[in-house]
């Protein structure tokens, strides 16, 4: 009786564990509580997302953070108070400083005690980055100039300086959308996605965008889709796997629908949207069958919902 009622309370203990919201499982400081200097706010809203993302980082030794575009330090402050928080981590911050901003940015961090554990790069992200090494940065967040040549420009230059298991952080992804492509992030970070779909996993789509660089499984010399445990070669019109290289079987009608959904992945999106005609191929979905292919990780939200309803028929 007295060991199911121990039970019991563990149970419940549990329960109310796994119902903590990430801000209570990874706390976080409170920046009200110093004299720091700050006329906007627009990440205090995000903290509970980066505390969620970062958690990994959190009084990790050795961890190396990038921040492109500064202002008063608002996100730099939490990152060196919630997650740069082992002696040996290290900031990098790059700012082209208008007006009195480096001297808000060096008050703030010394109110911090933390300006010891950053380095301050005044000058053009375009410029300064390319000073920077390669594959040294655990973490790098973009929030520079938000016009789309700019942003195209900083991602080019950050994707290099970040080491392979890193996070890739981008503000503003859907900042002035009544104003042209030209003016805004989104364009630049689509293209990213879009360029890149082999090397990152998406971690977060939203106010921000998130992701994670990883091994593309392609050898460079292969045109090469991987889907799931398989890799398609465009050259020589092969499915593999990826785990040995051994070929898998597709008959010419296989292998045009293979190619036909490929080929559906839109612009900027990390899932894919066949059409109408192909999701209705009743061989289509045989062979997703055979190759035990997972839809609901595959699909858009709208074409799974269509997918299903063809499942069932």
């Amino acid at each position: 009786m007295v060991k199911a009622v121990r039970f019991s309370y563990i149970l419940v203990f549990v329960a109310f564990i796994c119902s903590l919201a990430p801000s209570s499982l990874f706390p976080q400081t409170d920046t009200s509580q110093k004299d720091y200097h700050f006329t906007t706010d627009w990440f205090s809203g995000l903290e509970p997302l980066w505390a969620e993302v970062l958690h990994e980082y959190i009084g990790k030794p050795d961890v190396n953070y990038l921040e492109v575009g500064v202002y008063e330090g608002r996100s730099a402050i939490w990152m060196l108070e919630n997650v740069l928080t082992h002696a040996t981590a290290h900031m990098t911050a790059v700012d082209i400083f208008p007006d009195e901003r480096e001297e808000i940015f060096i008050k703030n961090l010394e109110t911090a005690g933390a300006r010891d554990k950053v380095t301050v790069i005044k000058g053009f992200s375009q410029e300064e980055l390319r000073k920077l090494p390669f594959n040294a940065y655990d973490i790098i967040y973009i929030d520079a100039s938000h016009v789309a040549k700019d942003v195209f420009v900083d991602i080019a230059y950050s994707w290099y300086l970040l080491k392979e298991g890193g996070v890739l952080i981008f503000d503003d992804y859907l900042l002035n959308k009544s104003e042209p492509f030209a003016l805004r992030p989104q364009i630049s970070i689509e293209a990213f996605l879009t360029a890149f779909i082999h090397s990152i996993e998406l971690i977060h789509r939203g106010r921000q965008v998130m992701v994670r660089k990883v091994q593309n499984p392609c050898h460079p010399e292969h045109d090469c889709t991987p889907i799931e445990e398989y890799l398609y070669l465009w050259n020589s019109k092969r499915l593999v796997q990826k785990k040995d290289l051994s070929e898998v079987s597709l008959s010419k009608t296989e292998r045009r629908l293979f190619e036909k959904f490929l080929n559906s992945r839109q612009f900027g999106r990390i899932k894919y949207t066949p059409d109408q005609e192909l999701i209705n191929e009743t061989e289509f979905h045989m062979l997703c069958h055979r190759l035990n292919f997972n839809m609901s990780r595959l699909l858009t939200e709208n074409v799974l919902d269509l997918w299903q309803k063809g499942e069932e028929v």
